[in-house]
């Protein structure tokens, strides 16, 4: 029963995070006019008040990734971007 729990957890935390889909590929010309799309995929029952279950308290460790599609201009001078 523990196994299946941690394993759905596992299952959830992984389509909690966002999933970039791209309609073309970024090895043509078109790259920046293509379409991102992000979605997030939680269970029906997911509750995001409640800390999921940890090995005898411990911090969860969650690892994410994030994919920068582009960055148009940075200001040198306070190291801002848009």
């Amino acid at each position: 029963m523990k196994n299946t729990a941690l394993t759905v957890l596992f299952y959830s935390c992984l389509k909690l995070f966002a999933e970039v889909r791209s309609n073309t590929s970024f090895l043509t010309d078109d790259a920046k006019d293509s379409t991102l799309k992000s979605r997030i995929v939680l269970p029906e029952h997911y509750v995001k008040e409640i800390r999921p279950p940890s090995k005898q308290g411990l911090p969860v460790i969650v690892d994410f990734n994030i994919f920068v599609a582009d960055i148009n201009s940075i200001n040198v001078e306070d190291m801002d971007f848009r």
